[in-house]
């Protein structure tokens, strides 16, 4: 498994990957948000010219899984991390998150910034795991933001929670 820079030519393979990784959550509570909507091809190739996009691609250079980021007010803020669900559990999310806070760290961020589900193993529990803790959703402006567009966008709030890790020398 390596990971690299997503290129156009990858963004039919990562709705792909987005919409195998939704299937996960069918078995869990999440106040009944619907997951069929995927990043846009637009969102992407904005991310791929920024250079903020990354990919986890198997030996055949196929994407099985990505990291999708980009600053906001002065943080680098995860929009989103996906992984096919033949390819969970092999550690790829926690080297695709490795990777964003490698760059962030290297472009001078101070933290990296996420919305996610609380409760769910592979969100809030996986992100405390590699050190991101909880923090009132109104503490940065911009997080308060996202974390509000996902209310507007049908999550339950009692379901979803901002974290953040502080990117340290």
């Amino acid at each position: 498994m390596r990971i690299r820079r997503a290129t156009q030519a990858d963004i039919p393979a990562l709705k792909t990957v987005e919409e195998s990784a939704a299937k996960a959550f069918e078995s869990v509570e999440t106040g009944g948000y619907n997951f069929d909507r995927t990043l846009s091809p637009e969102l992407l190739l904005k991310l791929i010219i920024r250079g903020t996009l990354w990919a986890a691609v198997n030996d055949k250079d196929v994407p099985v899984g990505f990291a999708a980021c980009y600053p906001l007010d002065g943080f680098f803020y995860l929009h989103e991390i996906s992984v096919a669900q033949e390819a969970q559990g092999q550690g790829i999310g926690r080297r695709l998150m490795g990777v964003l806070e490698d760059y962030a760290y290297d472009q001078n961020f101070p933290y990296v910034g996420l919305v996610t589900f609380r409760d769910v193993r592979w969100n809030g529990p996986f992100y405390n795991s590699l050190g991101y803790k909880e923090i009132a959703p109104d503490t940065y402006s911009g997080l308060h933001n996202k974390y509000q567009d996902d209310i507007r966008h049908g999550h339950d709030p009692a379901l979803r929670c901002v974290m953040i890790k502080i990117l340290e020398d």
